[in-house]
């Protein structure tokens, strides 16, 4: 019988190959993700190292670890894995790693909806403004979803809107 530990020794040893220097588990609820000195992380699923990047790759190990059933990993977990495989959306103006985070407003904070068979990946991105007057007490934001289904590839489409300050 494997046990867990087990497993993450045999996908540490596959990790290793890759040869990226001081590999250690990095998040429990992304199955054989590991820290690498000098790299955004290597991903070990189905016995490989990922080398995929991009959305689609991201949807792929989600779909797989059970996202489309209610399973898989807590939404800052997938900040991490968006990070490591280099899936974060395209926002213009935006650095790659500008969504708000778990800290922001529970509105705005990411999170995943399913439905109809469906999962999608919610982020929220504030939108630089030109307008140098006051607020009018709202902000330019932008709604990213990665729309998960159960099969083929994924894909971020965006919508702005304006978000009302507390």
């Amino acid at each position: 019988m494997t046990t867990a530990s087990d497993s993450w020794a045999q996908a540490q040893a596959i990790a290793e190959k890759t040869g990226a220097p001081g590999l250690a588990k990095w998040v429990d609820d992304l199955p054989y993700l590991f820290e690498a000195k000098g790299t955004r992380g290597v991903l070990v699923h189905k016995g490989a190292v990922v080398t995929a990047r991009g959305p689609s790759a991201a949807a792929a190990y989600l779909r797989d670890l059970g996202i489309l059933e209610g399973k898989g990993p807590s939404p800052r977990s997938i900040l991490t894995l968006l990070f490591v495989l280099r899936a974060f959306p395209n926002v213009p103006d935006l650095p790659e790693e500008s969504a708000v985070d778990m800290h922001g407003p529970e509105a705005l904070r990411p999170r995943v909806e399913r439905a109809n068979g469906h999962a999608r990946v919610i982020l929220t991105y504030q939108l630089p403004s030109n307008n140098p007057g006051p607020s009018r007490g709202t902000v330019p934001m932008m709604r990213e979803t990665l729309d998960i289904g159960p099969t083929g590839d994924a894909a971020w489409t965006g919508e702005p809107f304006d978000y009302k300050l507390p």
